[in-house]
């Protein structure tokens, strides 16, 4: 161990008043206290008694093996299920719920296909449609084609999204008028 290590390893203060030095002393007691240790390793054998089928052959949960993943990921699945059925049969999970989950799931793809297509080098960028900017990111104006984009820089393309929100809001008002 060389003296740099050695330095790491000395506490910076030794006060014994700032918070520090508090819960130092408190730790150092703690774990020097015979019938706190014994209370800890007794709580782990407990631990280890009630989930040892979670654990593996030197005593530490398997959270890395495919077959648990598997496992816990089906348990997961049931538990979801389970309730969003309930929520189903309470009336409070509306079908938009899911319409707006499927245009957000196709929202991601079609983004990803746009990063996948540009570190592919099959999609260029292009400077802004309006302005002529170079730092324009890309719009779609239908999720179900997702390498036809148009180019516009975050102004234009934040404007253009609020103008898209003022036309349904617009035929919003149309339909209950």
């Amino acid at each position: 161990m060389s003296a740099f290590d050695v330095e790491a390893i000395r506490p910076k203060c030794l006060c014994g008043e700032c918070k520090t030095c508090v819960m130092r002393a408190y730790q150092r007691e703690y774990y020097a206290d015979p019938e706190k240790r014994a209370r800890k390793q007794e709580r782990a054998a407990a631990f280890r008694e009630r989930h040892k089928d979670r654990l593996n052959e030197e005593g530490k949960i398997r959270s890395r093996t495919p077959e648990h993943r598997a496992k816990e990921n089906e348990r997961r699945r049931k538990q979801t299920s389970a309730r969003r059925l309930e929520l189903q049969q309470q009336g409070l999970l509306l079908p938009r719920v899911t319409e707006d989950r499927a245009r957000e799931t196709a929202k991601k793809r079609a983004h990803w296909a746009v990063k996948r297509a540009k570190r592919k080098g099959s999609l260029a960028p292009m400077p802004c449609e309006v302005c002529g900017s170079m730092r324009a990111e890309a719009h779609h104006d239908d999720y179900s084609k997702p390498l036809d984009v148009i180019w516009l820089c975050r102004l234009h393309h934040q404007t253009h999204h609020a103008r898209l929100r003022r036309e349904q809001l617009k035929e919003l008002r149309d339909q209950a008028a």
